[in-house]
């Protein structure tokens, strides 16, 4: 996760920012704005735009009635298990 210095998005991950938002239109900008501001270029690097907008959807889905989210995909999925 990033430290609370705020850095513009790199050129494509502007562009992954965009795919993700047309993937989650019901989720408020703000919610893919913190996800994009706090985890780092590895994560990017490692989640294509459909699994990051899962990975959006779970957050945005968190609150005081539902403090975690869960995801189970069958084992033979890459990334198995994603919670929020």
């Amino acid at each position: 996760m990033r430290s609370g210095s705020e850095t513009a998005p790199l050129p494509n991950q502007q562009a992954l920012r965009q795919d993700v938002a047309q993937r989650c239109p019901d989720v408020p900008p703000q919610v893919i704005d913190e996800l994009f501001a706090q985890l780092d270029a590895d994560y990017f690097a490692l989640f294509p735009a459909s699994e990051i907008a899962a990975h959006v959807l779970l957050l945005a889905a968190v609150d005081e009635q539902h403090p975690v989210q869960v995801r189970v995909a069958p084992r033979s999925a890459n990334f198995p298990l994603s919670r929020a």
